[in-house]
Formats: C-alpha cells, sequence, structure tokens
C-alpha cells in the first residue's frame, strides 16, 4: 500500500511542476507577444517589411530549436526558403536588402524586381 502512496505522491508532484511550467511559459509568451508585435509593426511602419520578415522567421527558427523533443531533433523539419536577391549593383553583387549607405538614387537603380 505504501508503494501505491510513494507512486500517487510522485505523479501528483509531475503534475504540479508541469502545471506551474505551463503557467510560467503561458506568463512569459502573454508578456513577450505585444513587445514583438509592436516591433514588427514598427518595422513595417518604418517600410522595412523585408526585416520584419526576417525577425519573424529568426523567431520561428528560435522556437523550433527550442521545440525538440527529448528524443532529439525531429527528422522532417521544413526548411525555410532563401529569397531571391532584392538589389544588384554595377559589378554584378547581389543583396537581399539595400546597404545603409546607398542613396535613394541607388536603390532605384539597383532594384531587381
Amino acid at each position: 500500500m505504501s508503494k501505491k502512496q510513494e507512486e500517487r505522491d510522485w505523479s501528483e508532484i509531475i503534475a504540479e511542476v508541469r502545471s506551474k511550467a505551463r503557467s510560467e511559459l503561458d506568463e512569459f509568451v502573454d508578456e513577450m507577444r505585444p513587445r514583438v508585435e509592436a516591433l514588427v509593426q514598427k518595422v513595417r511602419d518604418a517600410n522595412f517589411h523585408e526585416d520584419a520578415e526576417e525577425m519573424l522567421a529568426k523567431l520561428k527558427k528560435m522556437a523550433d530549436e527550442f521545440s525538440d523533443s527529448e528524443d532529439g531533433p525531429k527528422a522532417s523539419k521544413a526548411k525555410s526558403k532563401k529569397r531571391p536577391p532584392l538589389y544588384r549593383d554595377d559589378s554584378g553583387k547581389e543583396y537581399g536588402r539595400a546597404l545603409s549607405g546607398w542613396t535613394d538614387a541607388q536603390k532605384k537603380k539597383y532594384k531587381i524586381r
């Protein structure tokens, strides 16, 4: 009988730990979500849509890294697509986004699409 009582105690302890971990995670997500949302909106409002999408992709990658099970990474992870370059300078070098030193005229000149 004492063994069944001990097993029940451990299961209750494990359930409490899981419950506490879940509530801490939920609180963290609730605190983090508005900040990330505000940052993405601020970046998009500044017309840096590519940067906002890049930031969201990094967040997703980080979350995927943490979501690995105890047995190791999942076999079928989706690979992120590499976006085609948006700019190409006179030498033919391609860029995913405009460099900070470029003028508006250079941005228009180097724009691919």
